[in-house]
């Protein structure tokens, strides 16, 4: 059956909503974090808690608080990102960037199913036909989005593509939940190392800043990292284009063990451990190389992974709107040393570890691939799903 998510509304079926637009002097200390469009990463949400709505303003946002099973979407500036609310995710207001989707009836649509549509080609093809529609900055409106059409199958058909997805997209959320252990692993080794000792030393001292700028770009395939491709501790690594056809911010090269970090508003600690970057990877101009030299790759990412490390950064950045570091900063930051021999054991014990998350960011990618793949013909009916144990 072809409908649009209005239609659904106002069967009051599906709710489609925005996000709370908050007052400065809504803000708090403490209170009820907001989700904004640098925590929601494809498949996945990475909170930041750095803004908190004061709670006597809770029954303000009311239903703009975030549900389990609401989808979220990335409808201003970084359009398209998409994920869904889980089972004991945080409370949290979402930001006016931020659209949600919300099963009210899950005997006529399955919050998942909804999820996965979210996720289909169907879904893009649709919202890349309102990203054109101004000179503003890429937008989905509302109302655009409320716009969208669906073939809604019966409840029993939905629940049947779920059951063959799901268990890949459980895969998938296993190994991310490796890869967050492993940094919260390095976090807390490198906390009790430097336990032992007082000794500080100049970034400057054990690593190069930005060594590899490359004057002009040349006929080749590159896979170019932005600042909005890097979250907290993390890296989206795009999809391969050609040299001469990025920007002209594109020109810093990295290699194995490099670590990045953005320039521009630091502190929102968009940086990353590149253990294995792709050949031909290229960063932009506006973040910060810093390449291991005197001292592990592991150890250095550990030291300005930290929290204080990030502070510092935000102490020293110039301008209001846009705070900014330059390279120096980098170099004269102060980081917490443990000797070449400590530093060197760390080493032995986090390496082996980072190298499996690279392992499994690898397999995500191809599990990503296989659901990109496999969705559209379960979507379209194409593949015929047997049985609800997920049996094609």
């Amino acid at each position: 059956m072809l409908v649009n998510l209005q239609k659904l509304i106002d069967l009051e079926q599906v709710e489609v909503g925005d996000g709370y637009r908050t007052k400065s002097d809504q803000l708090g200390v403490t209170g009820i974090p907001i989700l904004r469009v640098a925590d929601v990463h494809n498949g996945k949400l990475l909170p930041s808690y750095k803004d908190l709505i004061k709670e006597e303003y809770l029954s303000k946002i009311n239903k703009k608080l975030s549900q389990q099973d609401d989808v979220v979407i990335t409808t201003k500036g970084t359009v398209g990102r998409i994920a869904q609310i889980p089972k004991e995710f945080p409370t949290h207001a979402y930001s006016p960037q931020v659209c949600y989707l919300r099963s009210l009836d899950q005997k006529v649509i399955d919050s998942d199913w909804l999820y996965y549509w979210a996720r289909s080609r169907e879904f893009t093809r649709q919202a890349e036909k309102y990203l054109g529609q101004t000179d503003m900055a890429p937008y989905i409106s509302l109302s655009d989005l409320r716009s969208f059409e669906l073939e809604l199958p019966d409840i029993e058909t939905q629940l049947k593509i779920v059951s063959s997805i799901k268990p890949l997209e459980e895969l998938l959320s296993a190994n991310e939940r490796v890869i967050n252990q492993v940094r919260y692993l390095s976090q807390n080794v490198f906390q009790y190392l430097v336990s032992f000792s007082n000794e500080k030393i100049q970034l400057k001292d054990l690593a190069s800043i930005s060594p590899s700028r490359e004057s002009k770009p040349t006929n080749t395939e590159i896979f170019y990292i932005q600042i909005g491709d890097v979250s907290d501790g993390s890296v989206e690594v795009p999809e391969p284009m050609n040299w001469l056809d990025a920007p002209a911010s594109a020109r810093l090269s990295v290699i194995p063990g490099d670590i990045i970090w953005s320039r521009v508003r630091p502190n929102r600690r968009s940086h990353a451990y590149l253990v294995d970057p792709a050949p031909n990877t290229i960063v932009t101009t506006g973040m910060t190389v810093i390449r291991a030299v005197n001292a592990p790759s592991s150890y250095l990412f550990a030291a300005t992974d930290s929290i204080q490390f990030s502070e510092y950064l935000a102490r020293h950045a110039d301008g209001t709107t846009y705070p900014t570091v330059d390279d120096s900063t980098f170099m004269n930051a102060e980081i917490p040393w443990v000797g070449e021999q400590r530093a060197l054991t760390f080493h032995s014990i986090m390496m082996p570890l980072w190298e499996l998350t690279e392992k499994l960011r690898l397999e995500n990618s191809r599990l990503t691939r296989s659901i990109s793949t496999l969705s559209p013909q379960l979507f379209a009916g194409h593949i015929y799903v047997e049985n609800s144990s997920g049996h094609l």
